[in-house]
């Protein structure tokens, strides 16, 4: 798939990148609000965390797959992770507090641009 560019390596982008698409609203804007939701919604907040961690795990792998977007291909794996992590604490058979699910979360996806903030996006 071809690259389309102005010149500056920050402009290019993929036509696929779903990240730099109108669908990214559903992809993860969606599942962030149900996350958010979830931190005042008391007993639905480990089940609610574990679809939207899933879901944005999920749709981080297929746009990885699509079009090679680092982070996806870091975030994918993690947020599918965190949100089984999520479904064994709803489940009963885990233990952990809120703040660590959470602090992994936006730690792993900061790290996870880094590449990106360095010049390498695809």
């Amino acid at each position: 798939m071809e690259q389309s560019c102005d010149g500056a390596a920050q402009s290019c982008r993929k036509p696929a990148d779903w990240a730099e698409a109108p669908v990214r609203w559903i992809l993860w804007r969606l599942p962030l609000g149900l996350a958010l939701v979830g931190w005042i919604a008391g007993p639905w907040r480990w089940p609610l965390w574990s679809v939207a961690l899933l879901w944005m795990g999920a749709a981080c792998g297929l746009n990885a797959r699509r079009c090679g977007r680092v982070h996806c291909t870091f975030t994918a794996p993690l947020y599918g992770l965190l949100g089984v992590v999520a479904l064994g604490r709803a489940a009963g058979g885990l233990a952990l507090a809120p703040g660590w699910l959470w602090l992994m979360a936006i730690a792993g996806t900061l790290l996870s641009f880094i590449p990106e903030w360095l010049g390498r996006r695809y």
